[in-house]
């Protein structure tokens, strides 16, 4: 699959440090060194819930089904759509506000 292209090009740098570390000769260092592998998290946000809709009003089960599949089984970026984002962000004003 093609997005999986993008995926492998940002994760293999990360690889090639993870190597160099790990083949690092074990010498005697300053307490004060150390090397940080920072992974943010990143989101990608599409679309919104409705689309999921079928044309008899009900949720298109196989679409709906596909995407959860799809979604679940990715890392990163974490998948979410419009209206998920939404109701996170509701949800944290009104955690703020109480």
């Amino acid at each position: 699959m093609a997005s999986h292209r993008p995926r492998a090009l940002c994760s293999a740098p990360l690889l090639r440090l993870a190597a160099d570390c790990q083949t690092a000769p074990q010498t005697k260092r300053d307490s004060s060194e150390f090397i940080y592998l920072i992974r943010p998290r990143s989101f990608l946000i599409v679309g919104n819930l409705n689309e999921f809709i079928g044309e008899a009003g009900g949720i298109h089960h196989g679409k709906y089904q596909s995407f959860q599949l799809y979604r679940r089984n990715m890392q990163e970026p974490e998948i979410i759509t419009f209206d998920e984002l939404l109701a996170r962000a509701e949800g944290l004003v009104n955690a703020a506000d109480a």
